[in-house]
């Protein structure tokens, strides 16, 4: 597996330094990006494309802080492919989603539906996801690494309530 990291010269660690990593990626385009290259050379752009590619494809797993966490564990965690599929689920989490999707789809259909409304239960979703990073964290330092994916598919489910929340928000705005 391709080292991220390695990529933008950070140490392999969940927390990064998002300034330097935002830094680096613009100075890896600017030097590998193929729009940059006065070549005339084909091959010499596509292999800069590829390049280009694959640090624009890096970033974007690191400058996200659920997709950092799942990377995080899959260059941590050697068994996580094997074993994810038996990674058991918390119940009393999935009543919970259930719960904020019901949430939600009230806000949606409400006849008292405005943004501030949506505006405030999307504080509510990224205060989850805030404290839910704070434990997978707390599990990473621990090398927890089953409790860590039991909370990063938590996360992922907040992700897909945060994006359909989000969507509601961008109706208003048509």
């Amino acid at each position: 597996m391709k080292n991220y990291f390695k990529i933008f010269n950070l140490p392999i660690s969940f927390q990064l330094d998002k300034k330097k990593l935002t830094k680096n990626f613009y100075d890896l385009q600017k030097k590998y990006h193929p729009d940059f290259c006065n070549d005339e050379n084909q091959i010499k752009k596509s292999n800069l494309m590829n390049k280009s590619i694959k640090i624009n494809h890096a970033y974007k797993i690191l400058i996200d802080p659920i997709k950092r966490a799942e990377y995080y564990i899959r260059i941590n965690y050697l068994n996580f492919e094997k074993e994810k599929k038996n990674i058991p689920f918390d119940i009393n989490f999935l009543k919970k989603h259930m719960k904020l999707c019901e949430e939600l789809e009230y806000i949606k259909k409400s006849s008292k539906k405005n943004e501030k409304t949506i505006r405030f239960f999307l504080k509510k979703i990224d205060d989850l996801i805030f404290s839910y990073l704070h434990k997978i964290e707390k599990k990473f330092i621990n090398k927890e690494w089953i409790i860590a994916v039991i909370i990063l598919n938590k996360l992922f489910f907040l992700k897909k309530i945060k994006h359909s929340a989000i969507q509601e928000i961008s109706n208003f705005n048509k």
